[in-house]
């Protein structure tokens, strides 16, 4: 079993490598830089300039790619010029939101995988057991970003039941109102990825 494991994680070094390739590549391939954003009217192009030159936008590709490689095996993604922070704690803020959004959805997954597969398994071939086939099949047929996008404008927008964006209600104050805030936000998301989860789950528990 350990000389799988190792065999694998071997594997995944050249793997791993290619990929940062990859992306780096990719990353450089896209029209502009990091700071073609900050470039507007009363902007001096000289202080612009001087950024690149100091982030080594100038300097031999292959010097940015092990610039680059070094600073991510260490966990330095750089900084966000939007945000003023480090990309790393933003992307620990956002990581949170998604744990316990993801934890929501496989909640929901099963809740309502289970049942439904226990009710078409007892009823094979009834209507109950055609309407969770049905229900499997439509599933299937529709696109994740199509239904995300439709359940957003029926739920969120048209009749206004859920919150179409952020984390938490700003007039939520205390501990448990902030709590139910975000459980109350994550419902509509959480919803959406259970919908495309208990497919797997129905048909296995099935």
């Amino acid at each position: 079993m350990w000389k799988v494991i190792i065999r694998r994680i071997l594997l995944m070094i050249p793997q791993l490598f290619i990929l940062s390739i990859l992306i780096f590549f990719f990353a450089k391939l896209m029209p502009g830089d990091p700071f073609s954003g900050l470039i507007g009217p009363h902007t001096d192009p000289h202080e612009v300039e001087a950024l690149r030159r100091a982030a080594g936008l100038y300097d031999p590709w292959w010097e940015q790619y092990l610039r680059w490689l070094g600073n991510a095996i260490h966990g330095n993604l750089g900084m966000s010029y939007n945000l003023k922070e480090p990309v790393m704690t933003v992307i620990g803020h956002r990581a949170v939101n998604t744990f316990w959004m993801s934890l929501l959805s496989v909640i929901l997954t099963y809740l309502f995988a289970i049942p439904m597969s226990i009710v078409a398994a007892r009823n094979e071939g009834k209507w109950q057991d055609q309407l969770w086939l049905t229900y499997n099949s439509i599933t299937f047929g529709i696109p994740p970003y199509v239904f995300y996008l439709l359940i957003i404008f029926i739920f969120g927008y048209s009749l206004n039941w859920f919150p179409t964006g952020g984390t938490v209600s700003p007039n939520a104050m205390g501990t448990i109102p902030v709590f139910f805030s975000k459980i109350y936000h994550m419902i509509l998301p959480a919803f959406s990825l259970a919908v495309f989860g208990t497919v797997g789950i129905f048909t296995y528990f099935r």
